[in-house]
């Protein structure tokens, strides 16, 4: 305990509530660049600091663990970066080169284009910008001229999910896999959530054993391609088949990870810290799931008493007094239950009741 007491660490990412609470909670010596700030790191005691900040004070910090929105910091930090590598993280930032590996190893991916002249007639396309995470660079492609660095993509009649693994030594431990909340429009309406923005998942403990084998068989070539190392994600779609189709990599900290501390004796942040994987058991509950509730029209008057849903069991909640603007994040639920269906079910519940309180008190 004395060395991570004595070891520096900065977590800098869009929204790093999450590992930053876990690391302090362990007894971590926790800075956090995040872009929120929310009351969960404030009352642990947490420095928050902007990324100018962190980028002016980077030599600061001994280890770095990163999440979206943190390339420039990574590339010039000077301490030991917990995750991948610089150059892994350049080569998978050309997605064209991304598609054309996938294609020849032989992994599905929904039909993809870079340019509007190849476009097949009646086809519904999603225009995506993958250097723009938590599906803010995803909108449905209406013509014109393709953005520089986006990539039209089919749109399918999938569901989405993610897979959370472990990279060493060119092997993989296949943590899990979630079902993400924001392609069900009902879900999406309920939350107030922008466009395709990302609004939680479910993690289940209960898969198809030969589609956990496919995902780790998928895991392991990339790792070994990519040179993966730590926690990594792939988000993927899935229809009747059950033959995943590969959307994109991340290979940085993802909001899903938080999930898996559900599983006894897991912190993911601590193992991506530590550089290895201690045992891992099975999840104890059939289904455990967050929601990331957005503030609707006209925004939300943060009230006086929001350091209460702490209480009761949310996260990522603002400080008192402050304003949240239309359609950006304004806490996260949590729930878990036997069933997927059971725990949906709780998630929008709590969703509800916490919008209908602050209509009741006319904060929004």
């Amino acid at each position: 305990l004395v060395g991570t007491l004595l070891m520096r660490v900065l977590v800098a990412g869009w929204s790093m509530r999450s590992p930053a609470s876990s690391l302090h909670d362990a007894g971590y010596n926790v800075t956090a660049a995040d872009a929120y700030g929310d009351a969960d790191l404030k009352i642990r005691g947490i420095p928050v600091i902007s990324f100018e900040e962190a980028w002016r004070q980077r030599a600061r910090y001994d280890v770095l663990l990163y999440g979206s929105n943190a390339e420039a910091l990574v590339e010039a930090f000077p301490g030991i970066i917990r995750g991948n590598s610089v150059s892994t993280l350049r080569r998978l930032a050309d997605v064209r080169v991304w598609f054309d590996f996938l294609d020849r190893v032989g992994i599905g991916f929904p039909r993809t284009w870079s340019s509007a002249a190849e476009l097949p007639d009646n086809v519904e396309i999603l225009e995506k910008n993958p250097s723009r995470h938590g599906g803010a660079g995803v909108r449905p492609w209406t013509g014109g001229k393709i953005p520089r660095g986006s990539i039209l993509q089919e749109k399918l009649d999938a569901q989405s999910f993610s897979a959370s693994f472990f990279s060493s030594e060119g092997e993989i431990t296949l943590l899990g896999v979630t079902e993400q909340l924001g392609f069900d429009r009902e879900i999406s309406e309920t939350l107030h959530v922008p466009g395709y923005a990302y609004c939680g998942n479910i993690l289940l403990r209960d898969w198809d054993e030969n589609l956990l084998a496919r995902l780790s068989s998928i895991a392991r070539c990339l790792t070994r391609e990519y040179r993966l190392v730590g926690l990594n994600g792939i988000d993927f779609i899935m229809g009747e088949d059950c033959e995943p189709l590969l959307l994109e990599i991340n290979p940085r900290w993802c909001a899903s990870f938080e999930l898996y501390e559900r599983i006894p004796g897991f912190l993911p942040a601590v193992a991506q810290i530590e550089g290895q994987l201690p045992p891992v058991t099975a999840l104890p509950v059939g289904a455990v799931g967050k929601a990331v509730l957005y503030a609707p029209d006209p925004g939300v008057h943060v009230p006086a008493d929001s350091l209460k849903w702490l209480q009761d069991g949310m996260a990522d909640i603002p400080m008192p007094g402050g304003i949240i603007k239309p359609q950006h994040p304004l806490c996260t639920v949590f729930a878990e239950a036997d069933t997927r269906d059971e725990c949906l079910k709780s998630l929008l519940a709590k969703a509800g009741m916490l919008y209908e309180r602050l209509e009741k008190n006319h904060a929004c």
